[in-house]
C-alpha cells in the first residue's frame, strides 16, 4: 500500500511538473567573465522569415531575458566589441526552461549553455556527425592522392568507403537521433540542422517523419518533413 501511495505521489509530482513546465516559459541568465558590452542583441529564429531582434542590457557580464517559446528554436547572442565589430557570444536551442550561460569572452569555446535538453541533443548529434565528417575528409585526402598517382584500385576502394559514410552512416546517425527523441520537438528539428540536406531522399524524409510520435508528426516541423518526403 505504501509503495502504491509513493508511486501515485510520484506520478502527481511529474504531472504537476509537466504542467508548470508548459506554462512557465523560459528564463535565461548569463554570467560571462570579461564581457565589456553594456547591451546585447538576441536573435530569435522562431519564425520562417528574418530573425526577431531583441536588445537586452548587460552589466559586468551579467544579463537576463525571458519569455515563452511555443516550441524550441535557435537563438544567437551578439555583442559589440571595443573596436566596433559584432561578435557572437553563443548560440543554442531555446526552450521553456531555466537556462544559464557561463564562461569567458576571451575563450569562445568556454561559453556553456546549461538547462536546455534540446540544445544538449542537438549539440550531441552535431558532435557525433563531426566525427564522421572528419573521417570522410581523411579518406578523401587518400582518395585524391590515389587518383593523382594513378592507383585506381585503391581509389575505388576508398570511394566506396566515402559513399558508405555519406549515404549510410551519417543518415543512420540522424535517423537514430530522431527515433531516440521522437517524443520531443527537437527530433523534428534535427533534419533542419544536419548537413545532409543534399543527400536526403524522399524516402529518407518519410523514414524520419514515420519515426516521430504522433503529436510531433502533427506539429509544423513534423508536417514539414512529410512535405519534403513528397516534394523533393
Amino acid at each position: 500500500m505504501k509503495s502504491f501511495k509513493l508511486l501515485l505521489a510520484t506520478i502527481l509530482l511529474l504531472l504537476i511538473g509537466a504542467i508548470s513546465y508548459g506554462q512557465s516559459g523560459f528564463q535565461v541568465n548569463g554570467k560571462v567573465k570579461g564581457l565589456q558590452a553594456d547591451s546585447l542583441s538576441v536573435l530569435h529564429f522562431d519564425t520562417p522569415s528574418a530573425p526577431r531582434f531583441e536588445k537586452i542590457p548587460a552589466f559586468n557580464g551579467d544579463f537576463h531575458f525571458s519569455g515563452k517559446a511555443e516550441f524550441p528554436y535557435f537563438v544567437q547572442i551578439i555583442y559589440l566589441t571595443e573596436d566596433g565589430t559584432n561578435r557572437k557570444l553563443t548560440e543554442f536551442m531555446l526552450e521553456n526552461s531555466n537556462l544559464l550561460i557561463v564562461g569567458e569572452t576571451a575563450h569562445f569555446d568556454s561559453i556553456r549553455v546549461v538547462g536546455s535538453s534540446s540544445d544538449i541533443i542537438l549539440k550531441s548529434y552535431l558532435e557525433e556527425d563531426k566525427v564522421l565528417l572528419k573521417h570522410w575528409d581523411e579518406l578523401k585526402e587518400i582518395y585524391d592522392q590515389s587518383k593523382e598517382s594513378g592507383d585506381h584500385s585503391t581509389a575505388g576502394i576508398i570511394a566506396k568507403k566515402l559513399n558508405q559514410i555519406t549515404e549510410v552512416d551519417r543518415k543512420a546517425l540522424l535517423k537514430a537521433y530522431v527515433e531516440r527523441h521522437k517524443e520531443q520537438m527537437i527530433a523534428a528539428l534535427l533534419p533542419n540542422f544536419c548537413l545532409l540536406s543534399d543527400q536526403l531522399t524522399p524516402d529518407d524524409y518519410l523514414d524520419l517523419y514515420a519515426s516521430l510520435s504522433i503529436p510531433i508528426q502533427q506539429s509544423i516541423y513534423g508536417q514539414e518533413l512529410l512535405l519534403k518526403s513528397k516534394l523533393k
